[in-house]
C-alpha cells in the first residue's frame, strides 16, 4: 500500500543516513515512494477484498529480478545466465497453477477437518522460512485465529515443549532442499507430541510425506531460491478455506472493535506517529 507508518519511517530514515533507498510498492502516488529517492511500480490490477497475496507474488519477483540484474551487472552472472533465471523464475507461474488445482480440495478438506481448532504453526528453514511467517499472517488475516510461523530447527527447541493444545495443527514446509533431511527427522517427535501434522512438500515426496497426517502436495520442480513463490499456496488455499469453515470474515471486515477507521485507532499501522533521525536516541 505504501502508507504504513513503520516502512515510511525506516525509509525515510535510511534516506537520512546517506543510503540509496527504493521503494517496491503497488502505490506510486502513496508517502512511501515519495520518501524514496527511487520507486519500482509494481501495480496491479484491483482484485476482489481478501488478505494479500499477489502483493506478496510481486514483491518476490521484483526483489529476484532485482537481484539478478545486480549480479548480472557485477558480472557474477553472464547475461544467458541471467535470462535463464528470468526464464525460470517467470515460469513459477506454471507451478503455481498447477499446485492450486493440486492442493485446493485438500486444503479445503483439512480446513474443515481442523475448523474447532484455535493454534496453527507453520515451519520451515532457509528462503521458506518467510513463507511459514507469512502462511501464519494469512490464518490470522482471513481466519482470526492464532498461528506462528517457525524456523525448523527452532521448533524443535521451543513448540515441542508446548502441552496445551496438543493436536495443534503443524505445517512442515520443506521444497526438498538442503533443510529437507532436518525436516524429515522432525516428523518423529511432531508426531510423537500429538500433533496433527501436516506436510507441504514435493509431488511425490518419500522422506516427509508418508509421516504425515495431510499431504498437500506442489507440483513442478522449482528451485529452492525460487520455492517461496509457490510454497506459500498452500497456507494461502487452507486460511481461505478456514476463513470459510468457521463463517469469519477476513480482517473481521474492520467493524466493531477492528475498525481501524474509528477515531480511537489512533495508534493503528498507517497513523502513528513517524519519527525522524533527529527523534531517535543516539
Amino acid at each position: 500500500s505504501g502508507t504504513v507508518a513503520r516502512t515510511r519511517e525506516a525509509i525515510a530514515i535510511a534516506r537520512e543516513a546517506g543510503a540509496l533507498t527504493v521503494a517496491v510498492t503497488a502505490n506510486p502516488d502513496a508517502p512511501l515512494a515519495q520518501a524514496a529517492e527511487k520507486m519500482l511500480d509494481c501495480t496491479v490490477p484491483d482484485f476482489a477484498f481478501a488478505p494479500g497475496v499477489r502483493s506478496y507474488r510481486i514483491s518476490l519477483v521484483m526483489l529476484n529480478l532485482l537481484a539478478i540484474r545486480l549480479a548480472e551487472i557485477r558480472e557474477r552472472l553472464t547475461q544467458d545466465q541471467a535470462n535463464a533465471l528470468r526464464q525460470e523464475l517467470k515460469s513459477t507461474a506454471d507451478a503455481m497453477e498447477a499446485t492450486i488445482a493440486a492442493v485446493n480440495d485438500k486444503a479445503r478438506d483439512l480446513a474443515q477437518a481442523v475448523a474447532e481448532q484455535k493454534n496453527f504453526v507453520f515451519v520451515a528453514d532457509g528462503p521458506n522460512y518467510p513463507t511459514a511467517l507469512f502462511s501464519a499472517a494469512k490464518v490470522l488475516e482471513a481466519a482470526g485465529r492464532h498461528a506462528m510461523g517457525q524456523e525448523t530447527e527452532e521448533w524443535a527447541h521451543l513448540q515441542y515443549f508446548v502441552n496445551t493444545d496438543p493436536s495443534t495443527p503443524t505445517f512442515v514446509i520443506s521444497p526438498g532442499g538442503r533443510g529437507h533431511s532436518r525436516a524429515a527427522e522432525l516428523m518423529e517427535p511432531v508426531n510423537r507430541v500429538g500433533r496433527t501434522s501436516v506436510a507441504v512438500v514435493p509431488q511425490g515426496d518419500t522422506a516427509i510425506a508418508p509421516h504425515a497426517d495431510w499431504v498437500l502436495p506442489v507440483v513442478g520442480n522449482v528451485r529452492e531460491i525460487f520455492s517461496p513463490m509457490v510454497y506459500a499456496i498452500a497456507g494461502e488455499l487452507f486460511a481461505a478455506h478456514l476463513s470459510d469453515a468457521i463463517g469469519e470474515p477476513f480482517f473481521r471486515r474492520f467493524s466493531g472493535a477492528y475498525d481501524t477507521q474509528n477515531a480511537a485507532s489512533a495508534q493503528t499501522i498507517r497513523n502513528s506517529q513517524v519519527l525522524s533521525r533527529a527523534d531517535l536516541p543516539a
